[in-house]
């Protein structure tokens, strides 16, 4: 919806979909985890304990390099 121009500003999506500005970058962040990560998240499936890899620590890792990110994932994994 941003790229394709129909709104101007994350602020402006946030209010349509009544979130914040701030809660919009943070989901929109969650995009740039890596394929592998995201895929091995579907292998554990629902039945996996959220708590400890729910979206807080998602987003903690976001930032790490790939591999860096494949490792945290399967530590807290298992």
């Amino acid at each position: 919806m941003l790229d394709s121009g129909k709104f101007k500003s994350k602020a402006e999506l946030g209010r349509h979909f009544g979130v914040s500005r701030v809660r919009v970058v943070q989901m929109l962040n969650l995009l740039k985890l890596d394929p592998e990560v995201i895929s091995k998240l579907k292998e554990v499936g629902e039945t996996f304990n959220k708590k400890l890899w729910g979206e807080k620590t998602l987003r903690q890792i976001v930032n790490a390099e790939p591999n860096k990110q494949l490792e945290k994932i399967t530590a807290i994994i298992k």
